[in-house]
């Protein structure tokens, strides 16, 4: 008999053929964020194998890609933003380039709903799963990467924590066995975004 988590598995490696490559891309992200998850390998080489499976791109497609514009590089920041304390240099970052609406959407919806996981988060800023909501924060950190710390580096994937800029997260396991993160704005974000007039005041 399959078990609750054997059946998710199972479908979650159903769905892979049919996903998009923005899709697959999604779900890879969210998967190597947890590493601790059991069924994080099985998943991961399955996307490889569809991955593999599916035909190269055509070359026209290939040159078209290749003739987008560059995007351009994140604005210098100001000299001395090492020397200021934290909370000064990530409100010096969202001040010099300012998040998108959607961006600052997501950052008003984890300061008013501390402590949810990244699939609760999704569902309330309407993204597509949750790899779409840490994909939205992340991005929005490495792009001020200039006026930030060094972020932490994730050892199971060798790449850097970006959300963990802004963000705290903690590890929770789910009733059915999984596990998920809790999210929350550092105080650091917090102080920030109240001084840029982006949450009401303590």
């Amino acid at each position: 008999m399959m078990t609750p988590r054997s059946l998710r598995l199972e479908k979650v490696l159903a769905l892979i053929p049919a996903m998009d490559k923005i899709g697959i891309g999604q779900l890879e992200l969210n998967v190597t964020a947890h590493p601790e998850h059991p069924d994080s390998a099985t998943i991961l080489a399955a996307i490889a194998v569809e991955r593999e499976r599916r035909p190269p791109v055509p070359v026209r497609t290939a040159r078209l890609a290749r003739a987008r514009p560059i995007p351009q590089a994140a604005p210098v920041p100001p000299d001395g933003i090492d020397a200021l304390p934290l909370n000064a240099r990530i409100e010096r970052a969202l001040r010099d380039l300012p998040p998108t609406a959607a961006e600052l959407r997501r950052l008003v919806l984890l300061h008013e709903h501390p402590g949810l996981n990244e699939n609760e988060l999704a569902t309330l800023a309407g993204d597509n799963g949750p790899g779409g909501f840490s994909l939205t924060i992340g991005g929005l950190c490495r792009n001020r990467r200039a006026w930030l710390p060094e972020p932490k580096v994730v050892p199971a994937r060798n790449a850097p924590f970006w959300s963990g800029l802004l963000c705290e997260l903690t590890p929770r396991t789910e009733p059915d066995g999984h596990m998920t993160h809790e999210w929350r704005l550092s105080a650091a974000t917090v102080t920030a975004l109240r001084r840029l007039g982006h949450l009401p005041a303590a």
